[in-house]
């Protein structure tokens, strides 16, 4: 497994301190909306760089297809992929999908409707990805 680059390990450790203060202020029962608007603020003051609902074109046999858009909720600093959800099924292939796809080295969900911090914020590797057999953007 390769070492993750410092700069990488230290958006992580952003987005992680952002979620600890959400999460301390707030608390666990509000909606993901609110939670990714609170997210976007507090890695945004933190000087990070946040992409929000990036389109991602899909193709297919060499061919875009024009009706089909694969989403990410969050890029931050163009180096971490990052989901915003309050449930656990799903998120994880979905995380692991797109990071392959956009070829990330690190992905993020943060599910911050958990009662204790711990389970908050979920890390994903390049090494847990199994690349598709076709990936381009």
């Amino acid at each position: 497994m390769q070492a993750v680059p410092a700069n990488i390990e230290s958006v992580v450790q952003s987005v992680q301190d952002a979620a600890r203060a959400i999460h301390t202020n707030l608390g666990p029962h509000m909606t993901e909306m609110v939670y990714e608007s609170c997210l976007c603020q507090e890695l945004t003051e933190r000087k990070l760089s946040v992409v929000r609902l990036k389109s991602l074109p899909f193709f297919y046999k060499d061919v875009r297809l024009d009706d089909v858009n694969l989403r990410s909720l969050m890029f931050v600093q163009d180096s971490v992929l990052l989901e915003v959800s309050n449930f656990e099924s799903g998120s994880i292939d979905q995380i692991l999908a797109d990071m392959a796809y956009c070829h990330k080295t690190v992905g993020l969900v943060v599910n911050l409707s958990r009662a204790e911090f711990s389970d908050v914020v979920r890390r994903y590797n390049s090494s847990d990805v199994i690349e598709p057999a076709q990936v381009r953007h």
